[in-house]
């Protein structure tokens, strides 16, 4: 758990064995990580009394697999952009607000429903 953060509970989480990515995990690891992922995330929200617990995975700026978990309130330091440049909220039929970049647009349809379904014929073949 961090002790210089901009919000209580900020705490990261890594495996035993030293893997650089998420996708270096083998079946065992995987399940187990994600089990106490889950664990940790609900005790960081019940101890801090958090809305929720975001959870951010970089893999590219060390060379050690670690998930930060961040206990979010509202009007904390925190927020959930994910994307870069000047953010733009846009209000969608469901009322839910989409937030968009204006520096980064949106992809072309097409090209996203092409990934999506590439992505589904793999998760559909069990391994």
């Amino acid at each position: 758990m961090s002790l210089d953060a901009e919000v209580a509970g900020f705490a990261y989480l890594e495996p035993n064995r030293h893997i650089q990515y998420l996708t270096d995990l083998d079946g065992e690891e995987a399940r187990t990580f994600g089990t106490v992922l889950a664990r940790v995330s609900q005790v960081l929200r019940d101890k801090t009394n958090a809305e929720l617990v975001y959870v951010y995975v970089f893999d590219d700026s060390v060379p050690h697999l670690h998930v930060h978990l961040a206990p979010h309130r509202q009007g904390d330091a925190l927020n959930s952009q994910m994307i870069r440049g000047e953010i733009v909220a846009e209000k969608l039929k469901s009322g839910a607000e989409r937030y968009i970049s204006n520096e980064f647009p949106p992809l072309p349809e097409e090209e996203l429903r092409t990934v999506a379904h590439r992505v589904q014929q793999r998760l559909a073949v069990h391994e």
